[in-house]
């Protein structure tokens, strides 16, 4: 094994994480974002996954590494908060608008209160529809990953 240089450059925030925690291979570092670390890796596929917490993370990404200094970029990823952003709204549109039960969204509507009926039993049915809006949403974000790991092209 030889020693890889890795630089993670933070696109996220500069005041709201300054380091992060590393995963390559099932072991984990914590690292310092914007400086280059040492990491005992051989040339070859590797796994590698960045997380903060378990809301704040990558998905595992299986990466390529062919030369000594490797460099990727930590961004949010903005596919899973717009995939929630949409489900909200269309849940605060169906809550807010009272639409008609015959049309698709209709029928979404049905499909809500039916979910939230089972799953909820039925009571005060507009505040647990809407928790059970925030556990969808946050089973979205943490399913997908809030974070995104880019490699760098050199």
């Amino acid at each position: 094994m030889k020693n890889m240089k890795i630089i993670l450059n933070n696109k996220i925030s500069k005041s709201l994480y300054t380091q992060l925690r590393l995963k390559i291979d099932n072991e984990t570092k914590i690292i310092p974002l914007n400086k280059e670390i040492e990491w005992d890796l051989q040339n070859g596929k590797h796994t590698f996954q960045i997380y903060q917490n378990f809301i704040m993370k990558s998905q595992k990404k299986q990466i390529n590494i062919t030369e000594e200094i490797f460099e990727m970029d930590v961004k949010l990823n903005y596919t899973a908060f717009g995939i929630s952003f949409g489900i909200a709204l269309l849940a605060i549109l169906l809550i807010a608008f009272e639409i008609d039960y015959t049309t698709s969204l209709g029928l979404i509507k049905i499909l809500w209160m039916i979910l939230v009926i089972i799953f909820l039993g039925g009571i005060k049915v507009v505040m647990l529809s809407i928790f059970l809006l925030m556990v969808i949403i946050f089973v979205i974000i943490t399913g997908l990953g809030a974070l995104k790991l880019e490699v760098k092209k050199n």
